[in-house]
């Protein structure tokens, strides 16, 4: 039997990198905003511990955010991120089966660091990250 699976080609996974991109900034756009409004009605307290939140909230939010967002929606199944709905695009192990949250939860950290191996994919192998994992991403039916 042949292998169904079809390796995303670059093209397509830049192209849902950008749309993904837009929604997460679209979400941190929102928490930000709701966030800001909440701490300037509260700026009438002096607070140190507001202080504080003004601070680390949003870098936390910079960060859960995106990561969340990939990890929930890469985890398997028929669960995309709105850039690979998009192109057609999506994350699961060589056979094709669910990612699972804690593979998918681990691979955002590994294309934090190991992003410059993406290229590889132009020469029809899988990034570091990916292979480290026993990640695909692939083209969706």
């Amino acid at each position: 039997m042949s292998d169904p699976l079809v390796s995303a080609p670059l093209w397509r996974r830049i192209g849902a990198g950008l749309v993904d991109t837009l929604a997460i900034s679209i979400v941190l756009l929102v928490l930000s905003t709701v966030f800001g409004i909440v701490m300037a009605s509260a700026n009438g307290d002096s607070d140190p511990s507001q202080s504080a939140a003004a601070l680390w909230v949003p870098r936390v939010l910079l960060v859960a955010v995106p990561w969340l967002y990939f990890a929930r929606f890469e985890r398997g199944g028929k669960a995309y991120t709105f850039g690979k709905s998009t192109f057609h695009i999506q994350v699961g192990d060589a056979e094709g089966a669910a990612l699972g949250f804690k593979r998918a939860l681990l691979r955002q950290p590994l294309k934090l660091a190991l992003f410059w191996t993406l290229p590889l994919v132009a020469f029809g192998r899988p990034a570091l990250y990916d292979q480290i994992l026993g990640a695909r991403v692939y083209r969706s039916a």
